[in-house]
């Protein structure tokens, strides 16, 4: 492989792909590039990064099937995704130094969250370096904040996933590196009336010592490790019982998603999925009607050209009914 590499994407990731945390040893195809493969960087659910060759004859399982043999996951308890677009077979969408993101099956995520952190038990056990930090008890006021340059990409991003300035564009093409906090904001601002249910949320600045920064960044090495102020979105905590992503979705009222169906349009959300909708339960118990839906992660909305959006409540049947005039 080339050490000339020509974009800041493919110089950073190299470097963490060997310098990886993961204790895992990926080896590079060092033969010349045969015409019609790609690389790409895989990143698991623990912030580990590997590079890949792609072959033309590559299909979503064969590269399921090496990374098992790296990892120690098996293809059928992980799923492959590139942005929103979950990778069952072809790859044909894919392009020289896409980043990808293995998970597995029971994780839930957003591409807007800034430190793709895992949330499964076992990981959370393992990774003790988290970069949000709840004080005080349940009856307290929370909230969620996003740094700016702690996104995919950013150079601050706690889980490594670095290799772009601010400003640059990011997982999506068409939203910049170091911008879904601002679009988090506006998601808030146009959900008028509070229309959607879309959580309080505002663009502040925060001063904190458990702000993560990267070292090279800033010159970091050379700083104290004190408080650090950062911009961010904050955005208000809502008590839930879980997410769409693990409940049957018949029992969610036609009107909620039809509200959330109307904002997604008008603000062009290019990453709704289960995962973002969160269930809070209004009876304890949940029937048909009985539950509240609150739509969260809007940092990939508002794109700055047109691509394709994604709707994952376009497959449900309240999306079949008529929309109300009102």
């Amino acid at each position: 492989m080339s050490q000339n590499f020509g974009s800041p994407v493919q110089t950073q990731m190299a470097v963490l792909v060997f310098n990886s945390p993961c204790n895992v040893e990926y080896h590079w195809d060092l033969r010349a590039k045969s015409a019609g493969t790609r690389r790409v960087f895989v990143q698991t659910d623990d912030g580990c990064v590997l590079g890949m060759e792609l072959n033309r004859n590559d299909n979503a399982r064969t590269v399921k099937r090496r990374l098992q043999l790296a990892l120690n996951v098996p293809t059928d308890e992980s799923s492959l995704t590139f942005g929103d677009l979950t990778l069952n077979n072809d790859l044909s969408a894919i392009r020289n130094d896409s980043p990808l993101l293995l998970t597995r099956n029971a994780m839930h995520r957003s591409s807007s969250t800034p430190c793709l952190s895992p949330t499964g038990k076992d990981q959370q056990q393992r990774d003790q370096s988290g970069p949000i930090e709840i004080l005080g008890s349940l009856s307290d006021n929370l909230a969620i904040v996003k740094p700016t340059d702690e996104e995919p990409f950013a150079p601050n991003n706690p889980k490594g996933f670095v290799g772009k300035a601010l400003g640059q564009p990011g997982l999506k093409g068409s939203v910049r590196v170091g911008e879904t906090g601002f679009r988090e904001v506006a998601a808030y601002l146009l959900d008028y009336n509070h229309f959607a249910n879309v959580p309080a949320t505002v663009l502040v600045k925060v001063t904190h010592s458990i702000f993560n920064l990267n070292d090279g960044v800033m010159g970091n090495k050379l700083q104290k490790r004190e408080k650090v102020s950062k911009i961010a979105s904050l955005q208000q905590f809502m008590p839930h019982d879980f997410d769409a992503g693990d409940y049957g979705t018949s029992s969610f009222p036609v009107g909620a998603i039809h509200r959330i169906g109307i904002l997604d349009i008008r603000i062009f959300n290019t990453d709704r999925h289960g995962g973002n909708l969160l269930v809070r339960k209004l009876d304890g118990v949940g029937r048909f009607g009985k539950v509240e839906l609150i739509p969260i992660d809007h940092g990939l909305c508002l794109p700055e050209s047109l691509e394709d959006p994604y709707f994952e409540w376009i497959h449900w049947p309240q999306a079949s009914i008529p929309f109300s005039e009102g």
